[in-house]
């Protein structure tokens, strides 16, 4: 059962299984990667610059204040109940009393409130910032020119 001798093949059928899982294995990512490459193309050349820079300025606000979302809790906590102990007995309490999952809690909320203020914020700042190096025709903003950028897309936002 399962042993080279009862097969009769010896390691060239053992191989021969191996390869077959390769060639199937190699089938899916190339059917992935054409998938891949429709979705790019949709995004890249099927949408306007104006959305693709709000959309990206949106994921990136998303991402990054989920991964955070454990961090601003515990503080949260922490401010909150002014308990004795530390970030990690509070992290501790938290997990306990809630499971993992209580880590992120009020993030959709969080997410609703920061999202569009960062996407809108980051396109404001590209177009500031566009605009700024076409009317002094420099190819990098000095200090006060990212300043300007800055809080004219903080004002947009």
């Amino acid at each position: 059962w399962g042993s080279a001798a009862h097969e009769g093949e010896g390691l060239v059928g053992g191989t021969r299984r191996v390869e077959d899982l390769k060639a199937r294995k190699g089938l899916k990512l190339r059917r992935f990667d054409a998938q891949a490459r429709r979705v790019r193309r949709f995004i890249v050349e099927g949408t306007n610059v104006h959305c693709r820079h709000l959309l990206s300025g949106f994921t990136a606000s998303v991402v990054s204040r989920t991964i955070l979302a454990p961090l601003e809790r515990i503080k949260v906590e922490q401010q909150l109940n002014k308990s004795r102990g530390g970030t990690l007995l509070t992290l501790r309490r938290v997990v306990r009393k809630e499971g993992i999952q209580g880590l992120w809690r009020g993030n959709g909320l969080n997410l609703i409130r920061t999202a569009p203020y960062r996407s809108i914020n980051y396109y404001a700042y590209d177009h500031t910032k566009k605009a700024i190096l076409r009317a002094t025709g420099q190819t990098e903003l000095n200090n006060s020119q990212r300043l300007l950028a800055g809080a004219t897309a903080g004002g947009i936002a």
